[in-house]
């Protein structure tokens, strides 16, 4: 039978087909064994807890949908289809998400699919080990509470969506990090794990590759098995000896143990299974010794901290290291970040006020006291900083600050041009046994700060540790560049827009001509990471540790169409730089943990990107389209002249018109072509601009109304117009004419104001003849 609308209270079906264009379900609708109901067109829940039901036996009735009906629905927690569900799609790569459930537990379901062809689905709340019991190599564990069952011709991606209780995640987890959740399917014989991604956001597992779902009967929430970092070597027992001029037999490859007889300068990189250190091995900037298992020996690995030592083996014994790290022109009471590299945190700390460790230009031993005095953390949960850091409290991959101390050759004047404007490089050397292998770092509550230090001779992946971090804590890293000295002696006023920003889609320089970060995390370096309510823990290992473009353990989930970076400088020094881009896997018009990131605000003026009343550093949006529109937001905290430029460029961006609209003005400006010169009236305006891409904005019919401001700041008249200026007169308000400026022939104009504070009439005449009047206050 075929109705229009039907309106269910209950209606218990027979085996048979029903074909319903309309259903609104008010309360409980059975469905038979062997039954089909199909809606056509529209379905919706219309009353808490309503639900249609199906059997679950050998032959099951099921609630069939087209695509139109489905994505019509109205399933919640209390409202969903309780048993099996038969999706006919309309179309191929399209995500269909299925409201399935159990008695009172929601448990829906998604599918990109890739053909048209039906796919059936159901939801189970029991221990799927009544469908195998066999895990996979790969496989560590499965749910023991829910799965569902599928059944298709059709192929595509699977998301599973998880509830912390139900799905009982901590317990799949058994302490690993949230990324080792996978989409574990059922082949017929063993749960196999199926390449998946983690959104702690949607709490959402989606497989990375098309299954052809016809090969699984089941799918199931599980936990991989820690993945090798790296391929497995087997030893060659063959080995080689550096004898102080030249390798014996040979040149080492990864699968040979080697012995270290002479003191070795690496001129090259070095691979290999093992190393016995009966000398020393020196590294400089850019250098990499990889080595399959440990070291042994009473020699050490002497290094820069931009050079690099990686161990496959988690479990294998570190070398003794020495490592020093030069922190670039730094003033007095500038501080930097640091990290603790050796395993003996009381030595590291000792060293590091030690003269002979810590020198102001690498001249050890002659200042008389080390060059650092002040050492900080964050103090836990607030996330202010407030007690000294020390070896009890900073454990392994904490961060901490130290502050370059008072003495020569640093002047000793208190005279702020004396003490912030003299730069002097620090090195920092520090000695003992490294560190290797796993450890877990404690990130604050309520919002707290905290440091991420890197504990490892080697640079961490940046991208693999956001990865690695769930979604209690936004996944954004803040570099800190000391460019900005302390505002005063008296206080620890730091500029916060000296944090460099980074997240997975890349990062922001916080100077102008300032390094963007570049996803690493160096030797004795840490960085900022925010919570974002309750207390959480990062664990890191070896996989965060390899540096490289292949790295085995990260992958790569983004989908750039294009991105690109603007800068706001000022006349005063003030300088901002946000990144906007494109990402149809990551990026919507929300906030996207990972991919969205907040600018840390300071003293100086920034630009940057609005995102429902929030101050972006970094935004990704969706897939790119032409019409959008990005609002910017202004924040004038000095009295300067901007302009806005064009830094970078990738992708869809590289040969594309780029513009700011500037809405005061009515100016569509190009920032392909030039950079935007402006002045700035209010303190914060995120009003004034955005930025579009369609040329079809120009010719917008308020385009060509002539619009122009007038203001008077700090002694200084400032004038701007969307047209050209030919002459400004300024009068008071008794008509009396007290100054003109003739012959003006710009878009711009500033003159030092020197009259009396009160109100003035600014009349500006346009090149093609025409007026704008406006008032002034002087205060």
């Amino acid at each position: 039978m075929t109705n229009r609308l039907l309106l269910i209270s209950l209606l218990i079906f027979s085996t048979c087909e029903t074909l319903l264009a309309q259903v609104i379900n008010k309360g409980i609708l059975q469905v038979q064994n062997g039954a089909e109901l199909h809606i056509n067109t529209t379905f919706n829940f219309e009353t808490s807890g309503a639900k249609p039901q199906t059997t679950r036996g050998t032959l099951n009735g099921v609630v069939s949908f087209t695509a139109t009906a489905l994505n019509a629905t109205s399933e919640s927690n209390l409202n969903f289809v309780d048993g099996f569900v038969k999706l006919y799609p309309a179309t191929s790569s399209a995500f269909y998400k299925i409201p399935l459930g159990f008695t009172t537990i929601y448990g829906p379901i998604g599918f990109l699919v890739s053909s048209t062809e039906p796919i059936i689905s159901g939801y189970f709340l029991e221990n799927p080990s009544v469908i195998g019991t066999t895990l996979d190599t790969e496989l560590e564990n499965i749910s023991t509470n829910e799965y569902w069952r599928v059944s298709s011709n059709n192929a595509g991606k699977i998301t599973l969506y998880w509830n912390e209780t139900t799905s009982g995640i901590l317990a799949i987890l058994a302490s690993k990090p949230i990324d080792y959740l996978t989409v574990a399917g059922y082949d017929g014989t063993k749960w196999v794990n199926l390449n998946s991604q983690i959104n702690t956001t949607l709490k959402t597992i989606t497989t990375t590759a098309d299954l052809n779902l016809n090969n699984y009967s089941s799918f199931a929430i599980g936990a991989r098995k820690d993945l090798e970092c790296f391929s497995a070597v087997t030893s060659s027992g063959i080995i080689k000896t550096w004898t102080g001029t030249s390798w014996t037999p040979s040149n080492p490859t990864i699968v040979d143990p080697v012995v270290i007889n002479s003191p070795l300068p690496l001129s090259v990189d070095i691979e290999c299974y093992s190393v016995v250190l009966n000398s020393d091995i020196t590294m400089v900037a850019g250098q990499k010794l990889t080595v399959v298992e440990g070291f042994t020996g009473s020699g050490k690995v002497i290094m820069s901290s931009l050079a690099s030592v990686i161990q496959h083996n988690p479990n294998a014994v570190a070398p003794v290291i020495e490592i020093t790290r030069i922190a670039p022109q730094m003033r007095r009471f500038d501080y930097a970040f640091f990290s603790n590299p050796i395993s003996n945190a009381s030595t590291f700390f000792s060293q590091l006020l030690n003269s002979n460790n810590v020198a102001t230009n690498g001249n050890y031993g002659l200042q008389v006291s080390s060059a650092f005095n002040s050492f900080k953390m964050f103090n836990l949960p607030s996330g202010t900083q407030g007690i000294d850091a020390t070896a009890a409290n900073i454990t392994t991959g904490k961060g901490f600050t130290a502050m370059v101390r008072t003495q020569a050759p640093y002047s000793s004047s208190l005279a702020i041009g004396a003490w912030n404007n003299q730069k002097e490089d620090v090195h920092v050397k520090i000695a003992g046994l490294t560190k290797n292998g796993r450890f877990t770092i404690a990130v604050p509550n309520l919002f707290g700060y905290t440091y991420i230090g890197n504990p490892y001779p080697s640079p961490m992946n940046a991208k693999r540790l956001l990865e690695l971090t769930d979604g209690k804590i936004y996944k954004t890293l803040y570099y800190w560049t000391y460019n900005t000295p302390r505002a005063s002696l008296s206080g620890n006023s730091y500029n916060n827009a000296d944090y460099a920003t980074y997240n997975q889609t890349g990062g922001v320089a916080a100077t102008s001509g300032g390094t963007i970060p570049d996803g690493k995390i160096l030797p004795m370096h840490s960085v900022i990471v925010q919570s974002m309510s309750t207390a959480a823990t990062i664990t890191i290992d070896n996989c965060v540790r390899y540096f490289d473009a292949s790295t085995p353990r990260y992958i790569d989930k983004s989908q750039i169409n294009g991105k690109f970076r603007l800068n706001l400088q000022g006349s005063g020094a003030s300088f901002s730089q946000i990144l906007i881009a494109y990402d149809s896997a990551n990026g919507t018009i929300g906030f996207d943990n990972g991919y969205d990131s907040y600018r840390l605000s300071g003293q100086s003026s920034e630009l940057s990107s609005l995102l429902n009343g929030g101050r972006l550093a970094i935004q990704t949006r969706p897939a790119f389209d032409n019409t959008d529109v990005v609002p910017l937001s202004m924040d004038k905290r000095t009295d300067e002249t901007f302009t806005i430029s064009l830094a970078t460029t990738e992708g869809t961006f590289e040969n594309k018109p780029i513009y700011l609209h500037d809405k005061t003005l009515e100016i569509y400006h190009n920032l392909i072509e030039s950079s935007y010169f402006f002045f700035q009236i209010s303190a914060a305006d995120n009003q004034r601009f955005d930025v579009v891409y369609e040329t079809e904005m120009l010719d917008n019919t308020d385009f060509n109304v002539n619009k122009a401001f007038a203001y008077i700041s700090n002694g200084e008249f400032r004038a701007q117009s969307n047209n050209t200026m030919d002459e400004i007169q300024i009068y008071d308000l008794a008509g009396r004419k007290i100054l003109s400026y003739s012959d003006v022939n710009s878009l711009t104009f500033s003159k030092r104001f020197d009259k009396a504070k009160g109100v003035y009439i600014v009349k500006i005449k346009l090149l093609d003849g025409k007026f704008v009047n406006q008032k002034v206050v002087h205060l």
